[in-house]
């Protein structure tokens, strides 16, 4: 399972590096429009957030690797991962992805 958890990120890796769209730096904006309606964020980079977090939501419920309590929302989710990120500015600059899985596992492991 993990296996194929690090396989798909790294097909995810692929992405253009003249903007690293890829990085926190680039999502997070979006990610905070989206809990705080500020609209400093285009609508694009609200919907690049709302697409990946809920890409990686989906891969991570299907395979157990988060238990989230019942009913956790959207704005929740992202909640989790905005205040990990910020939490750790140093790493602004890695994959927004990859931050967000960490985030999500740390916030709701599975006891297995």
């Amino acid at each position: 399972m993990r296996i194929f958890i690090i396989a798909l990120l790294l097909v995810w890796g692929g992405e253009a590096l003249a903007e690293d769209y890829s990085s926190a730096n680039y999502n997070l904006p979006g990610c905070q429009d989206f809990v705080e309606g500020t609209k400093v964020a285009s609508d694009i980079e609200v919907g690049f957030c709302v697409g990946r977090v809920g890409g990686i939501w989906s891969m991570l419920t299907v395979f157990e690797e988060v238990c989230s309590p019942k009913g956790v929302t959207n704005k929740q989710i992202v909640q989790v991962i905005i205040q990990y990120i910020t939490q750790r500015p140093a790493r602004m600059h890695e994959r927004f992805d990859l931050l967000a899985l960490e985030a999500l596992r740390l916030a709701w492991p599975c006891e297995k």
